[in-house]
């Protein structure tokens, strides 16, 4: 790669960056571009230069992040069939963690996906790539009597429903409760689909 191509990677990163952080501190309706240029420390011009509006801009931003996310979660699609139980129920701990730890992330995304920004383009992108990745895996839990055997995709949907706002839950409780709550949550999230 390329000084210049590295540049400007490491530019759309830091404007990416800038708008997470802005958006958990005013909301998404309120990070206009120029203060997200201003925390980015960039030029307006430079940040149109790499994403031409807001809608681009958060769009680019949700996908970062479902990225990030999907790769932090990757290594739980390499598993022997007779271990599907196990992978799943580590997936389903490791999804919730990852958004209680990315606490940022989570609130843009709750906040994308609560906006005139979130498409239905972006709705059915996002499904798609979590069918790609995640559904192999639940596809074979499911065939093998490990999880119920829903409507697949009905699952998938509730599943990630559930993840999403059980993460919600426990980022919004006093320190002293997050354990508990993210053991309720599991166990929750788990008896919901085990046969």
């Amino acid at each position: 790669m390329s000084t210049n191509q590295s540049t400007m990677r490491d530019t759309k990163e830091k404007i990416i960056a800038a708008t997470v952080a802005l958006t958990e501190e005013i909301g998404l309706e309120g990070a206009a571009t120029a203060k997200i240029a201003g925390k980015a420390s960039v030029a307006i011009g430079t940040l149109f230069h790499h994403f031409p509006n807001k809608q681009i801009l958060f769009e680019a931003t949700y996908r970062h992040i479902m990225d990030h996310y999907v790769w932090h979660l990757i290594g739980f699609f390499d598993y022997p069939d007779e271990q599907i139980g196990k992978q799943v129920k580590k997936a389903i701990r490791a999804s919730v963690d990852y958004w209680v730890r990315n606490w940022r992330y989570f609130a843009f995304v709750d906040q994308m996906i609560s906006s005139h920004y979130f498409t239905a383009e972006i709705a059915e992108e996002t499904k798609s790539k979590m069918d790609k990745h995640f559904g192999q895996l639940f596809k074979l839990a499911r065939r093998k009597g490990f999880i119920k055997k829903y409507d697949y995709q009905v699952l998938l949907d509730i599943l990630f429903r559930t993840i999403f706002q059980s993460a919600a839950v426990i980022i919004d409780t006093e320190e002293d409760k997050k354990e508990k709550y993210r053991a309720e949550c599991l166990r929750f999230i788990w008896s919901s689909i085990k046969p």
